[in-house]
C-alpha cells in the first residue's frame, strides 16, 4: 500500500466516527489514532511541522468540571474529528502535487543531483534547472511561504529571511566563488525543508550565483 493509499484508507476509516455520539474514549477511535500519528511519524519525523500539527488536535473540552455534560465532550470530539479530517485530505492534495514535481524531476534526470557544483560550472547548472522548471519571482515565493499551511512561523520567517538572503547575493559584485560559498549555507537549511520549497529556492540561489 502506498503512502497515498493509507492516508486515503485513513481518512475513510475517520468519517466513520463523525456524528456517531462518540467521544474520545472510544476504543476505536483511540486505535485509529494511534495508528494515524504513526503512520504521520513514520513518514513525516516526530520534529516535522506535520506531525505537530496532527498530534496537537484537541478532542476534549479544554476546560470541564465534574458538571460538563456528555453532549459538551461529543461536540469537542466531532469538531476534533473535523479538524483532523480537514488536514488529512490537504496532506492527500499534497501528495498529489509532490507526484506531479517527482514525475518532472525524473523526466529532467533530476537536475537537483547537481547540487554538488562549484563556481566555475553554475551557469551551466543554472541554465540546465532554467529549462527544465520555471524559475519563480522572489514576490511568488514569498506568496508561497506565507500561504504554506503546515509551516510553523518560525519557519516562515526563516525561510523569508533566506528569500533576501539570496537578493542580496544575487545582486552582490563578490565573486562567482564567493558567492557560491554563501550560496551554500542556504541551500543547506533549504534542502532540509523537503522537495516544495527546494523546487522554488534552488533555481532563483543557482541564478544567483551565475550573475
Amino acid at each position: 500500500m502506498t503512502k497515498k493509499e493509507r492516508l486515503e484508507s485513513l481518512l475513510i476509516e475517520g468519517y466513520n466516527f463523525v456524528d456517531k455520539g462518540l467521544t474520545s474514549g472510544d476504543n476505536k477511535f483511540i486505535a485509529w489514532r494511534n495508528s494515524l500519528i504513526r503512520f504521520i511519524e513514520i513518514y513525516y519525523g516526530k520534529d516535522s511541522t506535520i506531525f505537530k500539527q496532527f498530534e496537537e488536535v484537541h478532542f476534549m473540552p479544554l476546560a470541564f468540571g465534574m458538571n460538563t455534560s456528555d453532549d459538551v465532550f461529543k461536540r469537542r470530539f466531532n469538531d476534533g474529528m473535523n479538524e483532523i479530517l480537514e488536514d488529512l485530505k490537504r496532506l492527500i492534495d499534497e501528495i498529489d502535487d509532490l507526484d506531479v514535481v517527482e514525475k518532472k524531476e525524473k523526466s529532467s534526470k533530476n537536475p537537483f543531483m547537481n547540487i554538488q557544483i562549484d563556481a566555475s560550472n553554475s551557469n551551466s547548472i543554472s541554465n540546465n534547472i532554467a529549462n527544465t522548471i520555471s524559475i519563480k519571482t522572489y514576490d511568488e515565493v514569498k506568496q508561497e511561504i506565507e500561504n504554506n499551511t503546515y509551516l510553523d512561523d518560525e519557519s516562515v520567517k526563516d525561510l523569508l529571511k533566506k528569500l533576501d538572503e539570496i537578493s542580496d547575493l544575487e545582486s552582490s559584485n563578490d565573486s562567482k566563488a564567493k558567492k557560491w560559498g554563501k550560496g551554500k549555507k542556504i541551500l543547506a537549511y533549504i534542502l532540509d525543508k523537503g522537495v516544495d520549497i527546494a523546487i522554488s529556492y534552488i533555481p532563483l540561489i543557482l541564478q544567483a550565483i551565475s550573475k
